[in-house]
């Protein structure tokens, strides 16, 4: 019997690439945006709960890094609370998650977006809310 896996983010680049992929190891069931919102809490729970996945692989993302600085509570939302409340839900019914951090840094100058070192560049508000994250799914005794 194949498991069943819930990708969330299937028309971003990561879950696009991913959803193929998953296919041939199990039952893929990824909602659209318009059937899991990840900003409701209460959508991330009962998606979770009615699909019963053995696998929840978390694709999705908030990366309009131009607009996120003014859409704070959004983004925190998409990158910070529904990872965590996978994580949560996850844990109730047995299933493993992956989380796929999205965090994009800026220079001080505020050139064009691209991957730097932490230590070399100022995270914008996109990379912000994955700290927490980051830190509460690590392994016991490692850093991130």
């Amino acid at each position: 019997m194949k498991p069943v896996i819930l990708l969330t983010g299937k028309n971003g680049q990561v879950g696009g690439e991913l959803l193929p992929l998953l296919a041939r190891l199990g039952e893929v069931v990824a909602p659209g945006r318009d059937q899991l919102d990840l900003s409701s809490p209460d959508g991330v729970r009962r998606t979770i709960r009615e699909v019963r996945p053995q696998l929840i692989v978390n694709a999705a993302a908030y990366t309009a890094v131009d607009r996120a600085e003014t859409d704070e509570s959004l983004a925190k939302a998409v990158n910070a609370e529904a990872p965590e409340l996978m994580a949560v839900e996850a844990k109730k019914i047995g299933a493993a998650l992956l989380h796929n951090s999205t965090t994009m840094f800026s220079t001080e100058r505020k050139e064009s977006h691209t991957m730097r070192r932490i230590a070399q560049a100022r995270s914008t508000f996109t990379g912000r809310p994955n700290l927490p994250v980051r830190k509460r799914f690590a392994p016991q005794g490692r850093r991130t």
